[in-house]
């Protein structure tokens, strides 16, 4: 612990010691629920692939929308619906990034925040690509 020695109190010291203590059993509790989730995703690992291959998403992203949406596309008339359905669509009322209320019927709180990740990817094309690889 040279590192800390300086300025720093005793007290200063050991409460630095508690978060990295705390950090470091967060990373590991974090290592064991990605274990988790390969455990369970495994027999969808076809269509996790053909996700992380649209632009814009990643194998996390792929994993939540599966885990959101499911394998079974039948229940999206088109990819518009699908589009939707996961907050994608123009039209939300946005105005200076402060979106209007409205009511999230289907989606979970963090489907919205892998929304906006893919936003940055192909805008036109997400809902089809989605559809279709699907």
């Amino acid at each position: 612990m040279q590192a800390l020695d300086g300025f720093l109190t005793p007290l200063q010291k050991q409460l630095i010691l508690q978060v990295v203590d705390h950090i470091d059993d967060m990373t590991k509790r974090i290592g064991q629920m990605d274990k988790l989730v390969k455990q369970y995703s495994s027999g969808y690992e076809d269509a996790i692939e053909k996700l992380d291959e649209i632009p814009g998403i990643g194998r996390q992203s792929a994993e939540t929308i599966l885990a959101e949406t499911g394998l079974d596309m039948s229940r999206f008339a088109t990819e518009k619906h699908l589009s939707s359905w996961a907050g994608l669509s123009p039209g939300n009322n946005e105005k200076c990034r402060k979106a209007a209320k409205r009511q999230d019927y289907q989606r979970e709180r963090h489907t919205e925040d892998y929304a906006d990740t893919m936003r940055q990817g192909s805008r036109q094309e997400e809902g089809l690509l989605l559809v279709r690889t699907i």
